[in-house]
């Protein structure tokens, strides 16, 4: 039996300001959506409805037992935090998976010819916030793991696609203001369901590839929770 997971993706309400991503949390949240693989639609999350929405939100995360990201340690998880601060309590009650640091990781340590089975096991446990100490980097560098390693190439390489992104992802909070917010909805519902495709196709054991090379098996263990869905044989 594979986890429970909950994929979840988000868009900022107003542009960065600036281009400065230490500012992001200052964006607010327009929209959240999440995708679990024990429902066959999503759920959307509009905060601005109300403060019980981000209540709303964490009782059904707690169903679950892996908090599935992408980018999620840099941003989704700080800026639901920064609206929601009880969100940090909520993480600690499931595996925390930023699937783009994981396949970053990988790739990387694969590249620096790393022992892969120490990775693991490591990750079995969550991605720590050390990380670039797991691939050999001081604690101080800045480490983008993530590099060739976005959620729409990896998406569409991995599946063979051409393309699937309805815009690109800086138009999001600039329509959100313009008041298209059923477009933004609809891209934010996209990302969930492409991040949700990646795990379930990583955990069937495929490869998840990137488009400047790289293909990357990431072990059951990493992707779910110890005791559950251990393949037998």
């Amino acid at each position: 039996m594979a986890p429970k997971v909950l994929a979840y993706d988000l868009e900022f309400a107003r542009p960065l300001p600036y281009g400065d991503w230490r500012r992001q949390t200052e964006c607010g949240v327009g929209v959240l959506a999440s995708w679990s693989n024990q429902e066959s639609e999503p759920r959307i999350w509009l905060p601005d409805e109300g403060p019980h929405i981000w209540k709303d939100f964490a009782r059904h995360a707690l169903e679950h037992e892996v908090f599935l990201t992408w980018n999620g340690l840099g941003c989704d998880d700080p800026l639901i935090h920064a609206s929601f601060p009880l969100w940090a309590e909520v993480l600690k009650c499931g595996k925390r998976l930023d699937l783009g640091a994981v396949v970053g990781l990988y790739a990387l340590s694969a590249k620096k010819e790393l022992d892969l089975d120490y990775l693991g096991s490591v990750l079995t446990r969550g991605v720590p916030n050390n990380y670039p100490e797991l691939v050999g980097y001081k604690p101080t560098a800045k480490v983008n793991v993530r590099s060739g390693w976005r959620l729409e190439a990896t998406y569409c390489t991995t599946f063979g696609l051409a393309g699937s992104k309805s815009m690109p992802a800086e138009e999001a909070p600039i329509r959100w203001q313009a008041g298209k917010r059923g477009e933004v909805i609809g891209y934010c519902v996209g990302d969930a369901k492409r991040l949700l495709d990646l795990w379930k196709h990583a955990w069937a054991g495929e490869l998840l590839k990137s488009h400047q090379g790289p293909e990357v098996l990431v072990p059951q263990a990493v992707l779910g929770v110890s005791g559950a869905g251990a393949r037998s044989g």
